[in-house]
């Protein structure tokens, strides 16, 4: 996956290329990584998260405490876009 222009690409091992939206993105002081929470148009209820690599390509959450409190992130961002409302 890659990050560029608010997007997210993903090409799958057939070359098949995904375009997803960025919804948010956080900066971890406390793991110094910057994490990315995108979408699919055809599906915005599913956020997936992953985090910025080296390259600017998203990588894959691997460890459960770090996956937990990117869970608290998303539903604090959601709380507090849902009350400006």
């Amino acid at each position: 996956m890659k990050k560029e222009n608010n997007k997210v690409y993903f090409t799958d091992e057939n070359g098949n290329q995904t375009i997803l939206d960025i919804y948010f993105s956080y900066f971890s002081k406390e793991r110094n990584k910057e994490y990315v929470f995108f979408y699919s148009e055809s599906d915005p209820d599913t956020i997936i998260a992953g985090y910025v690599g080296e390259n600017d390509e998203i990588l894959d959450i691997e460890d459960d405490e770090e996956y937990d409190e990117l869970e608290e992130v998303l539903d604090s961002f959601v709380q507090e876009h849902e009350q400006g409302d």
